[in-house]
C-alpha cells in the first residue's frame, strides 16, 4: 500500500509537471507569434565600425518598418569589435548607448526586437581564447537590458561555424544562456544551430531544458540563387539564376520547412527564421517568388522569420533613391504602394525627410525687408518659424540647390506639408543664379491638415545644371509652416512604349495609353504619385486588356499588372 501511495504521488507530480512544462512553453510559441514578419537591420550594427558597409544607423528606418507591416526586428551586433580584448572585456559605452537608443526606437515604435552577437569571428577560430570574452559581453548585455520588457529577445550567437563545432556549441549555449538567466531569468531567448546556423545543424542541436527559448535557423536555399554574383562567398556563382515557382523549386522548400517542423514537434519548441533572403543581383521577380513562397510556408507551419534585410544588397529598400522593391516588400508583408525602385530613372533630391538636420537644405531670409524667422527639424519635419514677414514672397526662403534638368526629361515634385494656420505659398523649381527665374511655380494652399502636393512638368528649355527647389513664405501670417518627404523624380523620355513583363510586376509610365497582351490578365491596378491606390479592377483571365486614358492620374506612379503567366507585354496604344 505504501509503495502504490509513493507511486500514485509522483504520477500526479509528473502529470502536473508535464503540464506546468507545457504551460510554460505555450508562452513561447505566443512570444514566437509576435515576432510574425520581421527584418533584419543588416549591414547597420555588425559591421567593424558604424556605417562602414555603407549603412548608417537612421531612427526613420524605424518608423519605416512600422509603417510597411513589418512586426519585428533583428538587430545583429558586433559586439565583439568594440569591446577590450582583455579582461574585463568592457564595452565602449558610447557603443552600447548606441545599441540602446536602436532597442529604444524600436520599442517606441512597437517593435519587438532582437539583438544578439553577431560576426564574432574571433570564437569561431578559437573558441577556448574567448569562452570568457564571450560571457562576460552577456554578462554586460543582459545587465544593460535586464529592466527592459518582454518586447526584447536576447540572440545568444549568430552562426557558430569553423573551429566552433557542434559539439562545443552544445556547451557554450548552455554557459551563454546561465549566464544570460542571472539577470533576465524569464526573457525569450533565441537558440541557433551550428554549422553556419542552417538546417545542416539542427541533428546535433541539443537544446537546454528552458521553457522561454525559441529555435532560430537561417535559410538560404538554394543558395546558388540567393547568393548568385555574391563576391565574399569564395565560390564564383554566375548571376542570372531564376526562381520561377516550379513544383520541383516549391518542393525543395517545404521538405527544408517540414525538418525543420519536426524537430519543432520533437523537441516541443517554437521556430524562427532568423535570416532568410535574396541577394540584389536575383531578378527582382524572382526575389518576390521566392519569398513569397517561404512566407505562406512560414504561415503554416507558425513560424516567424525576420527577412535578410532592410536597405543593402538584400535590401527592400534603396535609400539612395528613397525608394522600394515593390515585390519583396508586398511578398512579406502585403505592403501596397509604396515608390517602386523601377517606376522613375533618379530621385534628385536626396535627404529630405528631415530625421536628424535641416542640411542640406537652406533657410533665407531678407531682414532688411521685415523679415525674420527660423528652420529646425521638430518630429522628423522640417519647420518654419515666420517671426516677421517681408513685403514680397521671396523675402523668406526655404530652398534646396543645386541640381541639374535636362532638356526633354519630366520631372515630378512632390512635397508634404501643412501650417499652423491656413495660409499660401509659393513653391517652384527654377535657375540659382541670375534672376532665379523659375520653370515650374505654382501657389499652395496650406492648411492645419498634412497633405501631399505634386506637380509634373516636361523640361523643354536647355539643360540647366544649377537649379533650385524654393518654397517662398515671405507673406505669410501663420507662425509655423511644416515640410517633409520632399522629392524631386527625373524620368527620361520615350519610356515605357513596350515592355516584357513578368506575372507580377510594376511599371515604369512613359504615356498615357497602354495595353497588356500575350498573357490571361488578372488584375490592373494604377497608383498616383503619393503611392496611393488611384484605380484597381479585376478580370476574368483574359488575353487582352485596354487600359483607358481615363483611369490614369495626371501625376502617375506605377501600373501593376499581375497575370497567371510568366510573360506578358506592355505596349503604349497610339491614337
Amino acid at each position: 500500500m505504501k509503495n502504490s501511495v509513493v507511486l500514485l504521488l509522483c504520477l500526479v507530480f509528473l502529470l502536473n509537471g508535464e503540464n506546468m512544462f507545457s504551460q510554460e512553453r505555450e508562452h513561447a510559441f505566443e512570444m514566437n507569434r509576435r515576432l510574425g514578419m520581421g527584418i533584419n537591420f543588416g549591414n547597420m550594427f555588425e559591421a567593424p565600425s558604424l556605417g562602414e558597409w555603407g549603412v548608417e544607423p537612421d531612427s526613420a528606418y524605424f518608423r519605416d518598418v512600422k509603417s510597411k507591416g513589418f512586426a519585428s526586428l533583428r538587430l545583429p551586433v558586433k559586439w565583439s569589435a568594440h569591446a577590450m580584448a582583455n579582461y574585463p572585456y568592457t564595452i565602449d559605452g558610447e557603443f552600447m548607448d548606441t545599441i540602446v537608443w536602436a532597442v529604444d526606437l524600436a520599442l517606441k515604435n512597437e517593435l519587438p526586437v532582437i539583438i544578439n552577437i553577431h560576426h564574432y569571428d574571433e570564437i569561431m577560430t578559437n573558441p577556448a581564447a574567448h569562452r570568457e570574452r564571450y560571457l562576460a559581453l552577456w554578462d554586460q548585455i543582459s545587465t544593460r537590458f535586464q529592466n527592459y520588457s518582454d518586447s526584447l529577445y536576447f540572440e545568444i550567437l549568430n552562426e557558430p561555424n569553423g573551429n566552433f563545432t557542434p559539439a562545443l556549441w552544445n556547451q557554450y549555449l548552455i554557459e551563454g544562456l546561465s549566464k544570460i538567466r542571472e539577470k533576465n531569468p524569464d526573457r525569450m531567448v533565441l537558440v541557433g544551430t551550428a554549422d553556419w546556423g542552417g538546417i545542416g545543424g539542427l541533428s546535433q542541436l541539443k537544446l537546454p531544458d528552458d521553457p522561454n527559448i525559441i529555435l532560430t535557423v537561417h535559410y538560404y536555399n538554394p543558395f546558388n540563387f540567393t547568393h548568385q554574383g555574391a563576391d565574399w562567398t569564395g565560390q564564383n556563382l554566375p548571376v542570372g539564376v531564376t526562381w520561377d515557382s516550379t513544383a520541383v523549386q516549391v518542393k525543395a522548400i517545404v521538405d527544408d520547412m517540414n525538418v525543420i517542423k519536426q524537430y519543432s514537434e520533437k523537441n516541443n519548441v517554437p521556430v524562427h527564421i532568423g535570416e532568410f533572403g535574396a541577394i540584389g543581383n536575383a531578378d527582382d521577380a524572382s526575389r518576390a517568388r521566392w519569398i513569397g513562397c517561404l512566407r505562406t510556408v512560414f504561415d503554416e507551419n507558425d513560424f516567424s522569420g525576420a527577412y535578410w534585410e532592410y536597405c543593402s544588397g538584400f535590401g527592400i529598400y534603396d535609400p539612395a533613391l528613397d525608394c522600394y522593391r515593390t515585390g519583396l516588400l508586398r511578398a512579406l508583408t502585403g505592403y501596397e504602394g509604396a515608390y517602386d525602385c523601377h517606376a522613375y530613372d533618379t530621385v534628385i533630391v536626396k535627404n529630405s525627410a528631415f530625421n536628424n538636420s535641416i542640411q542640406p537644405w537652406y533657410f533665407n531670409q531678407f531682414p532688411e525687408y521685415g523679415a525674420t524667422g527660423n528652420a529646425k527639424v521638430v518630429d522628423g519635419e522640417a519647420r518654419l518659424e515666420v517671426l516677421s514677414p517681408g513685403s514680397a514672397n521671396w523675402h523668406i526662403q526655404f530652398l534646396y540647390f543645386s541640381f541639374t534638368l535636362k532638356k526633354g526629361y519630366t520631372y515630378t515634385f512632390l512635397f508634404d506639408a501643412y501650417a499652423s494656420t491656413p495660409v499660401t505659398i509659393g513653391a517652384g523649381i527654377g535657375k540659382n543664379y541670375d534672376d532665379y527665374r523659375s520653370f515650374n511655380y505654382r501657389d499652395v494652399n496650406l492648411t492645419a491638415e498634412k497633405k501631399t502636393f505634386v506637380s509634373t512638368f516636361t523640361f523643354n528649355e536647355a539643360t540647366e545644371n544649377n537649379s533650385r527647389i524654393a518654397f517662398e513664405c515671405g507673406l505669410i501670417n501663420a507662425q509655423y509652416l511644416y515640410f517633409d518627404n520632399i522629392h524631386l523624380y527625373e524620368s527620361a523620355p520615350g519610356t515605357a512604349v513596350e515592355k516584357v513583363l513578368f506575372a507580377e510586376c510594376t511599371v515604369k509610365i512613359g504615356g498615357n495609353r497602354f495595353a497588356v497582351e500575350g498573357a490571361a490578365v488578372k488584375s490592373i491596378t494604377v497608383y498616383d504619385i503619393s503611392g496611393r491606390i488611384y484605380h484597381r479592377k479585376t478580370y476574368q483571365p483574359t488575353q487582352f486588356v485596354e487600359i483607358p486614358e481615363n483611369i490614369l492620374p495626371t501625376h502617375i506612379s506605377l501600373i501593376q499588372i499581375n497575370t497567371n503567366a510568366k510573360n506578358t507585354v506592355l505596349k503604349y496604344v497610339k491614337r
